[in-house]
């Protein structure tokens, strides 16, 4: 009996998130998109919404979204509309690349929208859900942050991406991050940090692909525990 109550007294010491499972989730957009999405959160836990880079998908978050379960911060990661498992619209099934010519990419940013109706529903607090894009997903996560979002991540953003130009965010706290071997994403970050920005440079890599560098991650994981 001892043995047991000493197991709850320490399960009692782990975020909440570390409790949680991982639960696939579906919600609609305004303009008639079924997204898809995962989501691991506990009820009063600060939220991460992860978006993602063109052509890519939800999963490239697993190893990061990981990282904010330890630290007490849940996820919700979503495809975006025409990718992965997100590919149900009002005109039936689209991929993404048919965005390109009709210069759709903008209206993207009506799935983050999404997402952050969806979390209210569930009783998050919209003071509670900050946003971290990547790529193209940067540029989308700037447009979709308000002054009610605690904090805000863009790892590699870009002065304009696929049509999706790069506004000035309106988040409470505001993260930028690039390599210098990325120029195009280093001049919008060095442009975003002469207007007070912060900002973490890292050696190599775009996007996602920077938190190979294990001391820029720990930087980036610091910053969003401080932004709490």
């Amino acid at each position: 009996m001892s043995f047991l109550c000493a197991a709850v007294s320490l399960l009692s010491l782990l975020p909440r998130t570390a409790h949680a499972q991982v639960t696939p989730v579906s919600f609609k957009t305004s303009d008639g998109w079924t997204i898809k999405g995962s989501l691991k959160a506990g009820r009063g836990q600060p939220v991460a919404v992860l978006v993602h880079g063109a052509g890519s998908s939800r999963n490239e978050w697993e190893s990061f979204a990981a990282e904010l379960w330890k630290r007490g911060v849940g996820t919700l990661a979503l495809d975006l509309r025409g990718h992965g498992e997100s590919v149900v619209g009002p005109a039936g099934k689209q991929e993404w690349t048919s965005f390109e010519k009709a210069a759709e990419w903008t209206a993207a940013t009506a799935d983050l929208d999404a997402a952050v109706r969806f979390l209210a529903g569930r009783g998050f607090r919209k003071s509670r859900i900050g946003f971290i894009g990547a790529s193209i997903g940067s540029n989308l996560a700037a447009l979709a942050s308000g002054p009610e979002s605690p904090w805000l991540v863009l790892l590699s953003p870009g002065l304009d991406y696929r049509g999706v130009a790069l506004t000035s965010p309106r988040a409470r706290r505001v993260l930028a991050a690039a390599s210098a071997q990325d120029p195009y994403a280093y001049q919008a970050s060095l442009a975003l940090k002469q207007s007070g920005t912060a900002f973490f440079e890292t050696a190599r890599g775009h996007g996602v692909e920077m938190f190979k560098d294990a001391e820029f991650q720990a930087k980036v994981l610091a910053w969003i525990e401080a932004s709490r």
